[in-house]
This record gives C-alpha cells, structure tokens and sequence, in this order.
C-alpha cells in the first residue's frame, strides 16, 4: 500500500486540489443569493392573502424577498410561519402558517399576482404593488 502512495503521490495531489476546486465552486454555485435591500430607493408597498382566512399590506425595503415579507409580517405578531433552509439556491421551504403544517397531500403554495410561483420564497424580489397569495393545497391542485 506505501509502494502505491510513494507511486502515484502527484496523481493523488492533482485528485485532491480538483476535489477542493471542485468543492469551492459547487459553494459559490449553490448558495443562498443575498439579500439585496436597495436603501436609495423608496420602500415598497406590497399585500400578503392567506386562503381566505388572513390579508395584509405591509411597506418593505426595495430589494426584499417573500421571505422577507413573511419574516417581517412574523416580527410584527401578524401572522406565524415555519420555514426549513435548504441553503443554496433552494433557500427557504414553508412548511407551515398559522399553524397549519404541510401534510403528507397538502402543501403551502404561493402566488404572485395569481399566478403560481416559478422560484422559491427566499428567490424572488418582490415589486412593488404584488400580491402574494398563500393556498393550502392538495397533490392534485399542483
């Protein structure tokens, strides 16, 4: 086994920098894009409907996420949430509002403008004047 690492030592150098390089990029790839709060310009006025059940209108930074907007809704004992943090550019996952957890057929699925989400919740920048809309929905409505 020595005569095998004393044979190939920079064949197993060159393996191990690829595996860092690799590594490196795969973390700046897959991370989590910052939050971008745009302080020179003005706040944004944005709504928040939870199935027919909650509705609010809150003013946000230029540059937040729906997550902001539920984070700070949250601070303000407006409504309660619970995300998990895949990290990455999966980032935040709701799994519950209000408490109402996602279940084994029913899921938390968000709206822009009534039209159903193509990012997640920690990826898209809201505008101002969306409306996001919550819905407890089953396997078959997605």
């Amino acid at each position: 086994m020595k005569m095998f690492f004393q044979k190939h030592k920079y064949h197993l150098a060159i393996l191990a920098g690829l595996l860092v390089l690799a590594a490196v990029s795969a973390y700046y790839t897959y991370r989590a894009p910052p939050l971008i709060v745009d302080s020179q310009s003005p706040p944004i006025t944005v709504s928040l409907r939870v199935d027919e059940t909650f509705e609010a209108r809150t003013e946000l930074p230029a540059g937040a996420t729906v997550f902001t907007l539920l984070a700070t809704l949250q601070k303000n004992d407006q409504l309660s949430f619970r995300a998990k943090d895949f990290g990455g550019a999966l980032g935040q996952f709701i799994e519950e509002i209000n408490g109402t957890p996602n279940s084994n057929d029913r899921y938390w699925i968000y709206y822009i403008n009534n039209q159903k989400a193509r990012v997640g919740v920690s990826n898209y920048t809201l505008q101002a004047g969306d409306v996001i809309t919550w819905k407890y929905e089953t396997e078959k409505d997605i």
